[in-house]
């Protein structure tokens, strides 16, 4: 699951990002995966400096991650990075792909492809693990919902632990956004706060959602949500909610 976690206004907070259904890896799995061929990628526009990038690899395992970008791209770039970066690394193994996303001259002589390569090669090592991953949690201080001695830490605790986020994910059968606002969460270390998620549709069970104070913006967040959820959908050729 992917976890941004938002602002009031809906669009900036600690974001969660799609959780794979396995539990936990071990050595060996860790090593075949990094020999694991890539089969395909999509870049998927989240914010002004973030994109969502689905990696596909070779029997059919997905991983999808949140990258921060140096710099904010027009989506055509996007388009032309993500072509440029399955030219180069498709059909490569991960561990290849480490070292090309560094030293491939097409891809290091393209201002814009560098800031992507720099971000993507950042967060590779964590595609091999699949469980929650967190951005936005800078953002979490600001808020006054926060400001009450021992209100922060639980949050920050629970940022460090896939299983409650999990239950999320794979608790109900329904697919698209879904709101969880206060004392709906599972969790009481939440219930200050509320989730506006998005549960893909497949097999390997994956979400990706807003966390933000109560008096968020509920018509924004779940706009952005939505969108980024049935985009990411289409990219991973699942059937997508109707907006």
């Amino acid at each position: 699951m992917a976890l941004e976690v938002g602002a009031a206004g809906a669009a900036e907070g600690v974001g969660l990002a799609p959780v794979g259904q396995q539990p936990g890896q071990g050595l060996g799995e860790l090593l075949a995966f990094d020999r694991g061929r890539l089969a395909g990628l999509e870049l998927v526009p989240v914010a002004e400096r973030r994109v969502l990038l689905a990696l596909t690899i070779e029997g059919g395992v997905v991983r999808a991650m949140t990258l921060d970008l140096t710099s904010a791209l027009a989506r055509a770039d996007l388009v032309r990075v993500a072509a440029l970066l399955r030219d180069r690394l498709v059909g490569l193994e991960l561990s290849e792909v480490r070292r090309r996303l560094a030293a491939d001259e097409a891809l290091v002589e393209d201002a814009a492809a560098t800031i992507v390569s720099r971000a993507f090669a950042e967060m590779l090592p964590f595609a091999a693990r699949p469980g929650v991953y967190f951005g936005g949690a800078s953002h979490v201080a600001r808020h006054p919902e926060f400001s009450e001695a021992g209100s922060l830490k639980p949050v920050l605790e629970l940022m460090d632990r896939a299983e409650p986020w999990r239950d999320m994910v794979y608790g109900g059968d329904a697919t698209g956004v879904r709101v969880a606002i206060g004392r709906e969460n599972p969790r009481p270390e939440l219930a200050h706060l509320s989730i506006v998620s998005y549960r893909l549709a497949g097999p390997w069970g994956a979400s990706i959602g807003l966390l933000g104070p109560r008096r968020m913006d509920y018509g924004r967040a779940m706009s952005l949500v939505g969108a980024v959820g049935r985009e990411l959908s289409t990219v991973l050729g699942l059937d997508p909610d109707p907006a």
